[in-house]
């Protein structure tokens, strides 16, 4: 029988595509959604360049600083 994983490993996610669901300010921190390992997460996170994000965007997650994910604007 297969195992199945409740949560995705941090290689699943860093390079990954996300939206972002709630913008993210400059020098502050939103929110993102993404989909890893068949399932939807929500996360926070902060632009890597410090500047802001809009809702709706599309960003590539490059980092994780605990729970949060530093994403670049696509």
């Amino acid at each position: 029988m297969a195992r199945v994983r409740s949560a995705a490993r941090e290689g699943d996610i860093l390079g990954s595509e996300a939206s972002v669901s709630v913008t993210i300010p400059a020098a502050g921190m939103g929110q993102v959604t993404y989909e890893a390992a068949g399932s939807r997460f929500s996360a926070p996170a902060r632009s890597m360049s410090g500047t802001e994000i809009r809702q709706g965007a599309t960003v590539l997650i490059r980092e994780r600083d605990g729970q949060v994910m530093v994403v670049v604007a696509r």
